[in-house]
C-alpha cells in the first residue's frame, strides 16, 4: 500500500476511502488498527476502496491488507481518526434573559443527536434538532449559579469525544435599584 485518501475522518467510521498500491488482487481484507473495513472492492490491481469502521478512541492508526494465498502490507499511521470540531457558534453571544436559539456547525459530529451532550460552562442544555441547533435558558443558568453573567464555554460531547468553543453571554440586565432620601433634583 503506497496512500489511503482521505487519510483522517470520524471515530464513528463510515467514509469511503481510496486505497491506492500494486498487486491488488483477489478478495482482500482491509483493517484499521485490526478492524476489519466493510464494503472492500479491488477496483484494479492499484486501487482498492473500502468503508472505515468506526473506532473507540482518536489518533492515528495503522491500515492493513491481507490478500488471501497472496501478502499483506501495513500502512503506519495511515489513517487519523477525529472526535468533534466546532467551526463557529452563531450567534457567539446573547443576553443573559436566554431563551433564543444557537447554531453550531462544525465536522465529525455523529448523526444521532441522542448521543450529543452540550455543555456551558459543565452545565448541560437540551439539543432541539440534530443539526445543532438549541435553545439556551441561561437566565435561569446564571441564576441557579451554574453560569457567570460575562462568559462561558461551549463544550460538545458525544461519542466521538470533546470539543470546545468559547461563548460569551453579553448584554447583562441589572437589577431596577430604589434609592430613598430627600433633596433630590430632578
Amino acid at each position: 500500500m503506497d496512500s489511503i485518501n482521505p487519510n483522517s475522518g470520524s471515530i464513528l467510521g463510515g467514509n469511503q476511502v481510496t486505497i491506492t498500491g500494486n498487486n491488488f488482487v483477489g478478495s482482500p481484507t482491509i483493517t484499521f488498527d485490526s478492524t476489519p473495513a466493510t464494503n472492500v472492492v479491488v477496483v484494479n490491481s492499484t486501487t482498492i476502496t473500502a468503508t472505515v469502521p468506526a473506532s473507540g478512541a482518536t489518533g492515528a492508526v495503522n491500515v492493513g491488507i491481507s490478500i488471501p494465498g497472496g501478502g499483506s502490507d501495513t500502512l503506519n499511521n495511515g489513517y487519523t481518526y477525529s472526535g468533534p470540531v466546532i467551526n463557529s457558534i452563531t450567534p457567539n453571544s446573547g443576553s443573559i434573559l436566554g431563551g433564543y436559539e444557537v447554531t453550531i456547525s462544525g465536522d465529525y459530529f455523529s448523526t444521532n443527536a441522542s448521543s450529543y451532550k452540550i455543555d456551558i460552562d459543565n452545565t448541560g442544555s437540551t439539543i432541539n434538532n440534530y443539526e445543532g441547533l438549541l435553545v439556551l435558558d441561561t437566565q435561569s443558568m446564571i441564576n441557579d449559579g451554574f453560569v457567570q453573567n460575562n462568559c462561558g464555554d461551549i463544550r460538545i460531547k458525544n461519542t466521538d469525544g470533546t470539543t470546545d468553543l468559547n461563548y460569551y453571554i453579553e448584554s447583562g440586565v441589572t437589577p431596577q435599584q430604589l434609592i430613598y432620601g430627600t433633596n433630590y433634583l430632578n
